[in-house]
């Protein structure tokens, strides 16, 4: 992927994409982890050029770092975007999205989601993270049975 251009596209045509505008790059393996809150817009809503622009401007120091991404994907009618980070470990990627209050990961060679546990929601921040910690080994082993 070149430019936001075919970023656009991929995404239309994928339901999903990511790209580094700064690097001109797209992950090709790791997962993918929101780690900012997302911009949703209904496809007919404000325009995905506009959503594009405001995700790029508020991210813009982030983007520096090649280990973050600007995220997009549309799920029933809703494209969303947001900042993501790239990384090599699963189980970090987990921790990650678990604290983050995410839903799911994404395993880019592999093409899917991966479910995430709710976070804990009581509790000190150390006990919090420990949670978040515990799961994520708990996840990553049974996935690399």
């Amino acid at each position: 992927m070149q430019n936001l251009l075919e970023f656009k596209s991929e995404l239309f045509e994928n339901l999903g994409a990511s790209y580094n505008p700064n690097f001109g790059s797209t992950p090709v393996d790791g997962y993918m982890v929101s780690v900012r809150p997302e911009i949703r817009t209904t496809l007919l809503s404000i325009p995905i050029n506009e959503a594009i622009q405001k995700i790029i401007g508020d991210y813009c120091i982030e983007l520096q770092n090649e280990n973050y991404f600007l995220g997009g994907w549309i799920d029933k009618g809703v494209c969303y975007f947001d900042l993501s980070f790239n990384t090599q470990s699963l189980p970090y990627a987990i921790e990650l999205g678990i604290l983050n209050h995410q839903l799911a990961i994404f395993d880019v060679a592999n093409k899917v989601c991966i479910d995430l546990p709710k976070p804990q929601t009581t509790g000190t921040e150390t006990q919090k993270v420990e949670y978040a910690r515990q799961q994520a080994i708990k996840i990553a082993s049974i996935l690399n049975q």
